[in-house]
């Protein structure tokens, strides 16, 4: 397998469904769209209601893992008002910060004994633009060449899907939960 690892610190505040699914389909995008065989994850405790097999809010995410088939995982650590993505592999570390304002890049550097560090390098530079904006840019794109564009339901389907198994493994106590979840009769209330 492939060295990789995602790690995303994200806002405490967010929730599955509505932070969150933004968050798990910037995994799946910083993954490649790769093949997840399981996520486990938990929530806040006080949503779940066993007897009835539903949250009656929308949670929060503590914690969640998303297992690859390729053999690498991503993490997810909820924390207090931040919200930054690092990508870790073997020829560097990218992290985003600020919600994607700000960027940062290390390569492997300096031989420090018999270890090679990983030095700042660099990063390139590049137009920022309103997501919004790219996205219209991307619809437009779409209508006129008829390719698809890069969020289409297939890949938010696939975030979904993921959101519910973390919902699942939540749910079971933290629990691995192969991805789809076999058992489809969980309910989360949306806002």
């Amino acid at each position: 397998p492939r060295h990789i690892e995602i790690q995303v610190f994200a806002d405490g505040a967010g929730t599955v469904l509505h932070t969150h699914s933004h968050t798990l389909d910037l995994i799946l995008a910083l993954s490649g769209d790769a093949a997840v065989t399981t996520a486990q994850g938990m929530f806040c405790p006080g949503y779940y209601d066993p007897s009835a097999r539903r949250y009656d809010v929308d949670p929060a995410i503590e914690f969640a893992r998303i297992r690859f088939d390729a053999g690498f995982q991503a993490v997810m650590l909820s924390v207090g008002g931040l919200y930054e993505v690092e990508v870790q592999c073997a020829v560097g570390t990218l992290r985003g910060m600020n919600n994607g304002l700000d960027w940062r890049l290390r390569k492997p550097g300096r031989i420090m004994g018999k270890r090679q560090l990983i030095d700042e390098a660099p990063f390139p530079p590049f137009e920022q633009k309103s997501p919004t904006v790219v996205c219209i840019e991307e619809l437009v794109r779409a209508v006129e060449t008829g390719e698809p564009t890069s969020g289409n339901a297939r890949i938010a389907r696939r975030g979904m899907e993921l959101a519910m198994a973390i919902a699942e493994s939540s749910a079971m106590g933290g629990v691995p939960i192969f991805v789809p979840c076999e058992r489809r009769d969980l309910y989360i209330a949306s806002r």
